[in-house]
């Protein structure tokens, strides 16, 4: 059970793959005194959170914008930093499987909004100024985008559902 509840609405939830709760993402309304919105509950319906959690930033002039899982279950997220009024997004994944442990950034030559991945665990995003899906060429995170994959519609996040189709919001 949580002793801090903080009453903020989720923008992200995920399973906590190592426990019986939830990963969630709020967006602040205020930025005095940030320290990240990397929020965790036991429970959805009793719309209570708990966090920030530690090391749940990836940086303290970014907030989270999207969260998931690579093939070995460590934790990813897309943060958004404003700079110049331009929105810059990096991605980020955790040293371990533990959601305390320490983010390490991923490069990224493109600016990326949000991630998944595909069925040969090819690492997707959508860019935040066209839409369009890129995929990176190999399994390494670390290699360049490929990419448009697509020609469509501009999507926001694409992800698979239980029978192997993607599904865009645009």
């Amino acid at each position: 059970p949580f002793q801090d509840y903080i009453n903020v609405t989720a923008y992200n939830i995920i399973p906590n793959l190592n426990q019986k709760s939830y990963i969630g993402t709020f967006i602040p309304k205020n930025t005095d005194n940030y320290k990240g919105n990397l929020i965790v509950t036991n429970s959805l319906k009793s719309g209570k959170w708990s966090g920030p959690i530690e090391n749940g930033i990836p940086d303290y002039e970014s907030i989270i914008v999207d969260l998931c899982y690579n093939f070995d279950k460590r934790l990813m997220c897309v943060a958004l930093k404003v700079i110049n009024n331009k929105k810059a997004y990096s991605i980020y994944i955790k040293e371990n499987t533990d959601i305390h442990s320490k983010w390490i950034k991923i490069n990224s030559d493109k600016n990326i909004m949000s991630v998944t991945f595909d069925m040969n665990n090819k690492l997707l995003g959508c860019q935040a100024d066209t839409g369009q899906i890129f995929r990176k060429e190999t399994e390494d995170l670390n290699s360049s985008w490929f990419g448009p994959i697509n020609y469509d519609l501009p999507m926001k996040k694409v992800f698979f559902d239980r029978d192997n189709i993607m599904i865009g919001i645009g």
